[in-house]
């Protein structure tokens, strides 16, 4: 019986040892073995006003109300923190915090602000198997009561309204631009502005109504429980925005009027902007374009509906929309387009603020058919002239030479249009006065020619240094244009053969 007495003793004393050593060991392990945090540890959580935290071999064992509020503005849980994350929140705002705590009775540390902050600072008490950590304020002095006081009169000198509200939404103090603001606002004395905000950044609020209306930048900031909001003033940028936006719709209806299609692409290469007259020219319809789709299917589309000269080789077409792009980048794309339905199109692009590119398509149908006209009018005026035997030179009112026939340049073996610059009269007296011989005819060409009064028709004679003689006619026409005609002089002693006809016919 004894025996069986002597080991159950044993095995309790086993036992006992066992959860000695258990209760050192489970601290350093996971914190849910650890007894709840105790809000009235030793009588003094309860009472102590500021933050405190009380740690057992580096673990977080209690903190009273305003130490859970403390950690909880850092996002961290209480009931899992551990000394190296709550170091390493006091570290950022105080000095020389340590990393690891003693385990010893140590003398206490207080360790300042290294923020300038003269105020508070962190008090560390080390007990045999505790540590208590201590937010708490420090004794004021002459510097500290001047430090409070230049910021306290800074918030409440600031330009910007600063207000601070409990979390029921209770006003706690505002500063003077708050006052202002709050007056003009015409609201009750002691109330709060609402002002909400997600603690993200700015929130653009709308304060007030009618005339008296602000629009403010409203930041919110949760600390010590409470609210701290910072509004500035947002008027200048809404009144810009909408200042932008009229400008946007001006431009739009303007935009609307135009004859020519308009399609402009963000720096992404998205439409953000077209006009009906490109709808009508590129036959798109208007939900693919307000759709806002991306360049290269713009020109896709555009190549479906045979609005682009089709590619000789398909595969290069992405190739080739690359290049029209760079191109519109730099300034320097401007194209006509010749469709297959017979239309031409001149198309250019436009580079824009912030990347963006502008296209321009203009229907320029009616000016190439009046070009071809007048081209092909110049061409048969070309033909008839050179179907005439006499020599015929047209000089402008400037003197530069307009056109010449055939006969002309076989005369005086000379061909105007084969030189580089304009053709003008000095060069034509030159070659004039080296093939003749020496007259002064010449001066009075070039006075006709020059003149700008009223002019007369006149005709002259000239020798070639052939002996080759010339009738020269020069007449006036419309424009203060003038023409000159060369043809070969009658010989003397021959009748011309309407007058030999005549005779015989007597």
């Amino acid at each position: 019986m004894a025996s069986n007495i002597i080991e159950y003793l044993a095995i309790a004393a086993l036992g006992l040892s066992l959860a000695v050593v258990l209760t050192r060991l489970l601290p350093m392990g996971k914190r849910a073995a650890l007894p709840p945090a105790t809000p009235d540890l030793d009588g003094l959580e309860a009472s102590h006003q500021d933050p405190l935290m009380i740690f057992r071999q580096g673990m977080l064992i209690a903190c009273n109300a305003n130490g859970r509020r403390y950690l909880g503005d850092a996002a961290l849980d209480p009931d899992t923190a551990d000394w190296p994350v709550v170091s390493k929140l006091l570290g950022q705002r105080y000095k020389n915090i340590p990393d690891v705590l003693g385990l010893s009775p140590q003398p206490d540390t207080v360790h300042p602000s290294s923020r300038g902050d003269t105020a508070t600072a962190v008090r560390i008490e080390r007990l045999e198997d505790r540590t208590k950590v201590f937010v708490t304020a420090l004794p004021e002095t002459p510097e500290t009561r001047k430090a409070t006081t230049e910021i306290s009169a800074a918030a409440r000198l600031a330009p910007y309204p600063i207000w601070r509200t409990n979390s029921a939404g209770q006003l706690i103090w505002a500063n003077d631009a708050y006052h202002s603001m709050h007056n003009e606002l015409g609201l009750a004395t002691g109330t709060a502005l609402a002002a909400p905000g997600d603690g993200t950044g700015p929130t653009r609020t709308r304060l007030g109504e009618g005339e008296t209306t602000r629009w403010v930048d409203v930041t919110e900031v949760q600390a010590y429980g409470d609210r701290f909001f910072f509004a500035t003033d947002a008027g200048p940028a809404v009144r810009a925005e909408i200042a932008q936006r009229n400008f946007v719709q001006t431009l739009t209806k303007t935009f609307a009027h135009l004859s020519i299609g308009l399609a402009i692409f963000d720096r992404h290469r998205q439409l953000v902007l077209f006009n009906p007259a490109l709808i009508d020219l590129t036959a798109l319809p208007a939900d693919f374009l307000s759709a806002r789709p991306n360049l290269l299917t713009f020109f896709d589309r555009m190549r479906d509906n045979r609005i682009i000269p089709e590619p000789k080789n398909y595969s290069t077409w992405r190739e080739r929309i690359a290049e029209l792009v760079a191109a519109a980048s730099d300034d320097r794309f401007s194209e006509t387009w010749t469709l297959p339905s017979g239309l031409t199109y001149r198309v250019s692009g436009r580079p824009h603020p912030d990347g963006a590119i502008a296209f321009l398509f203009e229907d320029i149908s009616a000016e190439i058919s009046l070009t071809r006209r007048f081209r092909a009018d110049l061409e048969l005026g070309q033909s008839v002239l050179d179907a005439v035997d006499p020599a015929v030179v047209v000089f402008a009112t400037n003197g530069v030479l307009s056109l010449c026939n055939t006969a002309y340049c076989t005369l005086w073996d000379s061909d105007p249009e084969t030189g580089l610059g304009e053709y003008a009269i000095s060069e034509a007296l030159n070659v004039w006065e080296s093939a003749c011989q020496p007259s002064a005819i010449w001066e009075r060409v070039a006075d006709s020619i020059m003149t700008d009064g009223a002019r007369e028709p006149w005709s002259g004679q000239v020798s070639l240094r052939s002996g080759r003689v010339l009738n020269l006619h020069l007449r006036p026409v419309s424009g203060g244009a003038t023409v000159i005609v060369f043809e070969d002089a009658p010989k003397m002693g021959l009748s011309r053969p309407g007058l030999a006809r005549k005779k015989e016919s007597a």
